[in-house]
Parts: C-alpha cells; structure tokens; sequence
C-alpha cells in the first residue's frame, strides 16, 4: 500500500494547471490573491516560462506550459479566502469573466465563480455554516424536491 509522502513545503494533493502562458496565470493569481508567493520559476532556454509553483495560503499551485501533445487543459479550481466580495471584484478587475457573484450556497459557503485567463474556472469561498454531511444531503433533498 502507498502511503502518501510530500516533500517538505507540499501538501498531498497539489493543482497543476497546464496553460499556454504560465505568466499570465502568474499575473492573474497575484492580482486576485496579493497574498500569493511564488515558490518556484522555472525559465526555458529561450526565456520563457517552463513552470512555476505558488503558495497560496496553505497549497502549492503549480503552472505549466502547455506544449505540442500535451494540453493546455481545462480546471476548476476552489479557494477560501476571508473576504470572497474582493476576491471576485479583483478577479474582475484582472480580466476575468463573472459566473456566479458572490450568494450563499446551500452547503454552507458564500462563493463566487469566475472564468479566469487561460480558460480555467475559480470558485472562491469563504465558509459561513460547518454543516454535517447529514445536513448538507438534506438541504440537496430539499433543494431538488422544490425543483419538481
């Protein structure tokens, strides 16, 4: 059995995001998420970006460069912040395309959706309700009885 060993600095399960231009990805992140760091950046021959890491709170998100045969391909990726109205309005001003404003979610959250450069989707969160799974499948029931 495999047991699950990060090196240091990672967590278990890290997103990588393979995209045409890293750097705008790099760009989006800290526009939206001043916080954010990059741990690494690894540069091609010619200059540009290979791939590069950021820290976002407590995960490592790592950015690739598509190439031929492999990508880019398309994520979604969920992030909790403490203030999601800013987050969605910063990713806003950097160019991102709104999906969802910020409302109250069923499952305890208040979030917002946004389409961000390179074609991946960002929902950012901030949970206002620790709900029990029990709760959560309950208001789902709810939800999709009063669809009928």
């Amino acid at each position: 059995m495999s047991k699950f060993t990060p090196p240091p600095g990672y967590s278990t399960l890290s997103p990588y995001l393979i995209v045409e231009d890293p750097d705008a990805v790099r760009d989006f992140v800290r526009a939206v998420f001043p916080e954010a760091q990059v741990k690494a950046h690894y540069v091609k021959p010619d200059g540009r970006t290979n791939s590069l890491e950021m820290l976002l709170g407590e995960g490592v998100l790592m950015i690739g460069r598509s190439s031929e045969g492999f990508g880019p391909f398309q994520m979604m990726l969920h992030i909790y912040v403490d203030d999601v109205e800013d987050s969605y309005a910063r990713a806003q001003g950097a160019g991102a395309q709104p999906i969802m404003p910020p409302s109250e979610q069923f499952y305890g959250d208040f979030a917002a959706g946004v389409l961000g450069p390179q074609n991946n989707f960002w929902w950012i969160a901030h949970n206002r309700e620790t709900l029990t799974e029990a709760e959560i499948n309950r208001r789902i029931a709810e939800r999709e009885m009063g669809k009928e």
